[in-house]
């Protein structure tokens, strides 16, 4: 599968730099998990996409010994064009996550799966015959091509063309599982004022209502949520909090979390609406 040549205007020394902020970030607000130093980077190698950037314990990468190495986590990507940076886990390192990244992340189609499939069906017309390019055609999209679509398709690769592209189109697949991969996106690219983002957010996309740093979830560039706080209520407060007190509990973590304004406040189990 090949994509448009990628353009790396990020430094190697700024992506260093953006995934270590990002690690001491983690460590400050997890509160450790457990463990009493932040991981640290321990390999960086580039790619087409831009950095990727591996992170480990602190004691693996002063010892080397496997026992103290971290597990189920992959690598940091530092997108080479945006500043972005994206974790992508372990599982979904060992899949074709380059084509899950450019359909996720940068909004990115894959060229593939037309061009590819009329060659399948043009090498089965000339070593096979019409009938069998017409059976594997038709097998590929059943219930979205007509018998007179597909000899459509057929006259055309006989004739030493191309598929109509109204015909070509419909045979992509349907679903391609490498294109829905888990990635993590832990620092969007900048600028992240809310304008930008819902300016750039594509079809089908959240929308981001607000983030803070010092959240569960939140990540070192963003505002504070101390800075949100106001001596007097701000227009239908009242009625926001009451939305949100009325919702169910969708997910609770197995952990505790803490009130970040209020302290002295006794820690209870992390949940989300």
């Amino acid at each position: 599968m090949r994509f448009a040549e990628d353009v790396l205007v990020i430094e190697e020394a700024h992506a260093v730099r953006l995934v270590q902020a990002e690690l001491e970030h983690e460590f400050t607000r997890s509160r450790g998990y457990g463990r009493t130093e932040p991981m640290v980077i321990i390999a960086v190698k580039q790619h087409a996409l831009g950095w990727l950037v591996t992170a480990q314990s602190a004691e693996f990468a002063r010892t080397r010994d496997w026992r103290t190495m971290l597990v189920g986590h992959g690598p940091y990507l530092v997108d080479g064009q945006d500043a972005s940076v994206h974790q992508i886990p372990g599982m979904t390192y060992r899949e074709d996550w380059e084509t899950a990244y450019r359909h996720q992340v940068r909004g990115e189609t894959p060229p593939e799966p037309a061009d590819e499939f009329a060659d399948e069906v043009r090498t089965l017309l000339a070593e096979h015959g019409r009938l069998a390019a017409l059976k594997h055609l038709r097998h590929r999209t059943v219930q979205r091509i007509s018998l007179r679509q597909a000899q459509l398709y057929i006259d055309a690769l006989a004739a030493g063309g191309i598929p109509p592209q109204d015909l070509a189109a419909l045979t992509a697949r349907p679903d391609r599982p490498s294109l829905h991969l888990p990635i993590i996106t832990v620092h969007p690219a900048p600028p992240t004022d809310i304008r930008s983002l819902e300016a750039a957010r594509r079809p089908g996309m959240p929308a981001l209502v607000g983030s803070f740093r010092e959240l569960e979830n939140g990540h070192a560039h963003e505002p504070s949520i101390h800075q949100a706080v106001r001596a007097a209520a701000q227009p239908h407060e009242a009625q926001l909090v009451a939305y949100l007190r009325a919702g169910a509990v969708c997910v609770a973590a197995a952990h505790l979390a803490h009130d970040e304004l209020d302290p002295a406040r006794p820690a209870s189990v992390a949940s989300r609406c």
